[in-house]
């Protein structure tokens, strides 16, 4: 065998060699960014919100309400954005951001995730109806009771308010000034109003995995029907999220709601 055969051949081995070893770390580093989080049931006995020991009809009667006021929601959004569609228009980026005019109990799941540094634990819901992401922070202009202590960024090392301007959008938001202000309307007159930050989000998951995020420091909320709004929301389909954060996957994994522990 010439030594110029000898020679391809190796260099064939070293590259495939070379391919593997990058494949095998690729597939690694897409394994260690993906995230799976446990969240809980409005009507488990873990859930912070849990209605008490309720009976078969009632459950059914719940869980038929909510089906129902989810379609009507669906119904509503398709509406919204055909209209939106139809006169061919970009929202203004100082519109305040509602939702339909349906009432949808959004917070059927529950998701317990630590905020700041150092960490402090605390619910929020799993909504599919927000834009953002927020929870009440201190100084509170008109803020409700809620199940855990309202978020004080004073005591928190990792807080950054987000700055006009200087990052990449203020979306969903307006720029006044420095900051980057919010409102959002939801259709059980519920209320939330404050300025877009960044703080790391810590999901208490095995592995403890944390993330810078944008989210909303809401300042002023006003409580409406649902006896949900005691806690803050995160938006499930938070796709900016998962881009920032250069997740390849994310997803929930639900509890079992006849279940006694989280």
């Amino acid at each position: 065998m010439s030594r110029t055969i000898i020679f391809f051949l190796e260099t064939a081995i070293m590259l495939n060699l070379l391919l593997i070893a990058l494949l095998n770390t690729q597939l690694s580093a897409a394994k260690s960014l993906s995230l799976s989080v446990k969240i809980v049931h409005s009507d488990s006995p873990a859930s912070p919100v849990y209605p008490g020991n309720l009976t078969f009809i009632e459950k059914m009667q719940r869980y038929i309400e909510s089906s129902n006021a989810r379609a009507s929601y669906l119904m509503s959004s398709i509406s919204r954005h055909k209209k939106k569609n139809n006169n061919n228009s970009a929202v203004h980026p100082s519109a305040i951001i509602a939702r339909p005019d349906v009432v949808y109990d959004h917070g059927a799941y529950l998701l317990k995730i630590g905020i700041g540094q150092p960490v402090t634990e605390r619910w929020l819901h799993l909504d599919t109806g927000s834009d953002l992401t927020w929870i009440q922070c201190k100084p509170c202009v008109a803020c409700y009771d809620q199940v855990d202590p309202i978020f004080d960024p004073a005591n928190s090392s990792s807080f950054r308010k987000f700055v006009c301007l200087k990052d990449d959008t203020c979306r969903p938001a307006v720029c006044r000034g420095r900051l980057c202000f919010y409102q959002i309307n939801y259709a059980d007159e519920s209320v939330s109003k404050g300025f877009l930050a960044r703080e790391i989000f810590t999901f208490t998951n095995p592995e403890d995995l944390h993330f810078r995020m944008k989210f909303g420091c809401s300042s002023e909320s006003k409580e409406g029907d649902s006896e949900e709004t005691i806690l803050g929301s995160w938006h499930q389909l938070d796709y900016r999220f998962i881009y920032d954060t250069g997740l390849r996957q994310l997803s929930f994994a639900a509890e079992d709601c006849s279940k006694d522990s989280p």
